[in-house]
């Protein structure tokens, strides 16, 4: 499944899912929240459940705006890139962290120049 849509800073993200992942325990989550009026964002992972990863991300970012642009995640990577023009989210299926970071700036590049990675955020599992 892929999903995109366009925001109004410069960051693209990409969340990517780990389809075969053979390790003890249970699913471990992570988010992403970003101010659209900013930039800013803030970064989790491994955490018990979908809630307290977008909640604690959200808290991380620490603008009013964080809440409405949260990305969650479980058992995968989330990269995301920054340019200069409008933000852009995106969601595909790879498997690596270097996949996740190629993907972002893929996605950022769509709409803006000069795109680079800014943060990757993994799961341990």
């Amino acid at each position: 499944m892929t999903i995109s849509f366009v925001r109004s800073t410069s960051l693209a993200l990409i969340c990517i899912p780990v389809l075969l992942v053979a390790c003890k325990g249970g699913d471990k989550y992570g988010a992403v929240a970003i101010s659209a009026s900013t930039g800013k964002f803030g970064g989790v992972v491994d955490r018990a459940s979908q809630e307290q990863a977008q909640k604690d991300a959200t808290a991380l970012c620490g603008q009013p705006d964080c809440g409405g642009a949260v990305a969650w995640f479980k058992n995968a990577c989330v990269s995301v890139a920054q340019g200069t023009k409008p933000m852009a989210f995106g969601s595909n299926p790879e498997t690596t962290q270097q996949a996740a970071e190629a993907a972002a700036i893929k996605v950022c590049s769509q709409t803006d120049s000069g795109c680079k990675t800014v943060a990757t955020f993994c799961t341990s599992r």
